[in-house]
């Protein structure tokens, strides 16, 4: 029986094919890689259709992107994770904070299926900065961010004023 297109699987969808797109990579190579056919690509894309569990572990895979939060339980999850990062800068536990960092921010640098993670990331990033000290940087990033505020969430904005 095939099962219902969901808001999220359209969500993952959108999220694969934007990924897709800025690495230039076409419907047919995806579907060869994952064993579909570029039709099934296309209907995914469109939300007629939906990305197994297994296809998911194999676009991600062939896009390498296997860290970046694609379903709503990983995005739930990497926000968890977001939080423990900003808990370990507050708490001063900065060797923990720095090896978190690269991971955190490859995922990051990749676009997200959701938008408010990037700036999560980047607002926690500058309390990471004013604890080292460096508050010229994190005055740079803040300055970058407040171009971007009409743009923020309240959680955001509540980030940002308090930095």
């Amino acid at each position: 029986m095939k099962q219902k297109v969901t808001e999220d699987d359209i969500t993952i969808a959108k999220s694969i094919k934007k990924i897709r797109k800025h690495l230039n990579i076409q419907q047919d190579e995806l579907g060869e890689y994952i064993l579909a056919s570029p039709t099934k690509i296309s209907r995914a894309e469109i939300g007629k259709d939906r990305y197994t569990e297994q296809d998911l572990i194999l676009v991600k895979e062939f896009l390498k992107i296997e860290g970046m939060p694609l379903t709503h339980l990983e995005c739930k999850a990497f926000v968890r994770r977001l939080y423990i990062f900003r808990d370990l800068i507050i708490d001063k536990m900065m060797p923990e904070v720095e090896k978190m960092i690269p991971t955190l921010k490859n995922v990051i640098n990749l676009e997200s299926c959701n938008t408010h993670l990037p700036k999560l990331y980047q607002l926690f990033e500058v309390i990471y900065l004013i604890r080292k000290n460096d508050i010229l940087s994190a005055k740079e990033k803040l300055d970058k961010l407040g171009d971007k505020l009409s743009d923020m969430n309240t959680e955001h904005l509540y980030y940002y004023y308090t930095n």
